[in-house]
């Protein structure tokens, strides 16, 4: 199953590929961005890896504080345009999600439930000394 859905993933990526290279009609560096490359990983790191609800929660946070920040300094009252300070908030928002809640906002319960396993094996038992 896994080997399906790497190929079946890359056969869409590849697709999809093609169809926006047929769309822009010319291609290069300039056209995929670093921004949105870290901003996919974002999205699975805010809503949690494995799981479709974390997906689509993290997609859509992913997509909606960034534009939200944009115009934050002028709710709060600030002199300055926090449009430019916006991905480094977002990205202060990600550090502080990883330390206090590192299965994001919508952990997977088959995997939260492996690792209530892996600590009970983690936590040495208290050893009865021997006569």
């Amino acid at each position: 199953y896994k080997l399906w859905a790497f190929a079946i993933g890359a056969a869409v990526g590849g697709l999809t590929g093609a169809i926006f290279a047929g769309k822009q009609t010319f291609i290069n560096s300039d056209s995929f961005l670093l921004e949105s490359s870290i901003l996919v990983l974002a999205a699975v790191i805010l809503g949690g890896a494995g799981g479709i609800k974390g997906a689509i929660i993290g997609g859509a946070l992913t997509w909606y504080l960034p534009e939200w920040f944009r115009g934050f300094g002028q709710i709060i009252g600030l002199d300055f345009d926090t449009a430019e300070y916006r991905i480094l908030i977002f990205g202060l928002i990600i550090i502080v999600m990883m330390i206090f809640r590192p299965q994001g906002l919508v952990p997977n319960r088959r995997r939260a439930a492996e690792f209530a396993d892996r600590r009970k094996e983690a936590v040495p038992q208290e050893t009865v000394p021997s006569e």
